[in-house]
C-alpha cells in the first residue's frame, strides 16, 4: 500500500531538492513540481497529497492565492509556504488565508522535518491514527498520569526528544478531557517569526495595522472550548513567553 506523499511546488530547484531529499531520509514520499500555477485540479484527485509545501515568492502566486487554490475543498490538503524573505504583511495574509506553518530560507533541516512529519502524521486516514500502544512501564505510567490530568483544567507542560511523541500525548490529553468536543489546535511556535507571534496568538482587529483589511480570532481563540497545544514554546523569545504566561495565568486574553 502506498504510503502519504507530500507535494513540494518551488521555482527554485535547489529548495525542491533538499525538501525532497530531507523528507525521504525520514520515509516521507515527495513530488515535486516548479510552479504554484501547476497546483491545479489534477491535485484534488484520489492521488491527493497529504501535505502541500508551496514557494509564496512565485511570481503572480502569492501566499494567499496558493491557499486559495490548493484549500479549495473539504479535504484539501494543509499548505506550508516557504519564502526568501521575511515579509511580516504577506505572513499574515498567508496564515490567515489558511497557510497552516510559514518558514523563512533558508531553514534548518531539524525544525522543518519534523514539523511537516508531524502534519503528516495528522493527515493520515483515521483508521491508521492507534492509540499510543508502549511496553515500557515508565510510558504506561506516563499514560496512566495523563489520563488523570485530562480530568482537570490544568495547562499541562509535556517534555521530550523530537519524534518521543509529544504531540500525541498532548491529542490523547485532550481526546480524553473535558474538552474533547472542541477543536484541537497545535502550533509550532518555533516556526512563528518574533513580529507575528501576538498578532496569531491572540489575533487581530480589521485596521490595526497596515494589510489588516478584518479581524482574525486567533490561536487561543480558535482554541476555545477546545485544547492549545503550543508546540517548542521553547523556542519564543523571552518577551513573547511573558505574554503567553500571562493569558495562561488568567484564562484570558
Amino acid at each position: 500500500m502506498r504510503g502519504p506523499v507530500v507535494l513540494v511546488a518551488a521555482r527554485d530547484h535547489e529548495v525542491r531538492r533538499w525538501l525532497a531529499s530531507a523528507l525521504a531520509m525520514r520515509g516521507i514520499e515527495c513530488r515535486t513540481v516548479a510552479h504554484a500555477a501547476h497546483l491545479d485540479d489534477g491535485d484534488r484527485a484520489a492521488d491527493l497529497p497529504v501535505v502541500v509545501i508551496a514557494d509564496g515568492d512565485e511570481s503572480g502566486a502569492d501566499a494567499p492565492e496558493i491557499a486559495r487554490r490548493i484549500r479549495g475543498g473539504a479535504s484539501a490538503p494543509p499548505v506550508v509556504l516557504v519564502n526568501r524573505a521575511s515579509n511580516e504583511e504577506r505572513a499574515i495574509r498567508a496564515l490567515r488565508a489558511g497557510v497552516c506553518d510559514y518558514f523563512v530560507l533558508p531553514v534548518d533541516r531539524d525544525q522543518v522535518v519534523p514539523r511537516i512529519e508531524r502534519l503528516v502524521a495528522q493527515a493520515a486516514p483515521a483508521e491508521s491514527k492507534d492509540a499510543l500502544v508502549t511496553e515500557s512501564a515508565v510510558m504506561r505510567e506516563i499514560l496512566a498520569q495523563a489520563t488523570r490530568v485530562a480530568a482537570t483544567e490544568a495547562p499541562v507542560l509535556v517534555t521530550g526528544e523530537t519524534g518521543s511523541g509529544k504531540e500525541r500525548l498532548a491529542q490523547l490529553l485532550h481526546e480524553r478531557g473535558r474538552r474533547h468536543s472542541g477543536s484541537f489546535v497545535a502550533v509550532n511556535c518555533g516556526a512563528l517569526p518574533e513580529g507575528l507571534v501576538e498578532s496569531e496568538l491572540f489575533g487581530f482587529e480589521r485596521g490595526a495595522f497596515t494589510g489588516a483589511t478584518g479581524s482574525y480570532e486567533g490561536k487561543f481563540g480558535l482554541a476555545s472550548g477546545g485544547s492549545l497545544f503550543l508546540d517548542e514554546i521553547g523556542e519564543m523569545s523571552l518577551a513573547s513567553q511573558a505574554k503567553v504566561l500571562r493569558a495562561l495565568d488568567s484564562g484570558e486574553m
